[in-house]
């Protein structure tokens, strides 16, 4: 039975691996930083086999499913290297560190401001925190992020000591029924929650097994049930980068109306996420970053 991915450690952890990263983000050029990224993942990548060997059989899947494969599994890590570096200088505000495609923000910003927030379903494919360089160009839109404390919570406290500016975040594995009255106040108030989709919940039998590039992988059904039950409008939101420029792209996906049988409530809009994924993994399958057996996680 495959390891639960909480189970296993990120490809990158470490205040002094942070700290080094950081110092590398703030300090040093641009051709430089690509060069120091290039030879320290590369280390990593030799050194973590089982990883390899994942990233090589998410790409096979990608080619076998009709997808355009270029390189070796090598890039997934580098192009992961660079993400932390880029996710980390828009923290710190060093924009001339990354570049922003801004034609589609005014579809973005003329769907997210409205009155009443919605669920926005992300994905450990591209690199969704960038969102933050451009939520103050669309106008009062403030977005929640859910996130696992298990893997998450060192970078999250690292990054609390060196910005100034917070973003909400929320601990699924530690979410109750007063979390949830929360999330509906917030969703009321035009307040949007950003869910990464990709993973199964831990501890939670909350999840359903889909087809996903030709073979049965398992998703999460909680942010699913959170926009039924809120009665909110529900998105994939989307950040990866064409050519040197990271570019956003949003798409509202079918509402959700929770019926007797839940699960069959829905699976339409859980398909809908499940095709914008596969489409952008088969299109680039470089920017995918989940470095676990995808297809083997939760096996029971």
């Amino acid at each position: 039975m495959a390891k639960h991915w909480a189970e296993q450690k990120e490809v990158i952890t470490g205040n002094i691996l942070l700290k080094i990263t950081l110092f590398l983000a703030t300090k040093m050029p641009r051709f430089i930083l690509k060069f120091i990224v290039f030879i320290v993942v590369g280390v990593y990548f030799l050194a973590l086999k089982n990883k390899r060997e994942f990233i090589n059989n998410f790409r096979k899947s990608v080619a076998n499913s009709g997808g355009v494969v270029k390189g070796g599994a090598y890039w997934n890590f580098y192009n992961f290297g660079l993400s932390i570096c880029d996710k980390i200088a828009v923290w710190i505000k060093k924009s001339e560190h990354y570049q922003i495609d801004r034609t589609n923000l005014d579809a973005i910003r003329s769907r997210l401001c409205a009155n009443k927030g919605k669920i926005l379903l992300t994905s450990h494919y591209g690199n969704i925190e960038i969102a933050k360089a451009i939520v103050s160009e669309l106008g009062r839109t403030k977005i929640n992020i859910f996130m696992y404390k298990q893997n998450n919570a060192k970078f999250s406290n690292f990054m609390d000591k060196i910005v100034d500016d917070k973003i909400n975040i929320f601990w699924v594995d530690e979410l109750d029924i007063s979390a949830m009255l929360n999330l509906q106040n917030l969703v009321e108030n035009g307040e949007h929650i950003a869910i990464m989709a990709d993973r199964i919940p831990i501890k939670s039998d909350k999840f359903v097994s889909a087809e996903f590039l030709g073979k049965k992988a398992n998703f999460s059904i909680g942010a699913y049930l959170i926009a039924g039950i809120l009665k909110t409008e529900i998105y994939s939101f989307w950040c990866y980068k064409v050519g040197r420029k990271y570019s956003f792209e949003i798409k509202n996906l079918p509402s959700v109306e929770l019926k007797s049988d839940k699960i069959k409530s829905i699976m339409p809009t859980l398909s809908a996420y499940i095709a914008d994924l596969e489409s952008k993994c088969k299109n680039d399958p470089n920017q995918w970053y989940n470095f676990f057996d995808f297809w083997g996680q939760g096996e029971v």
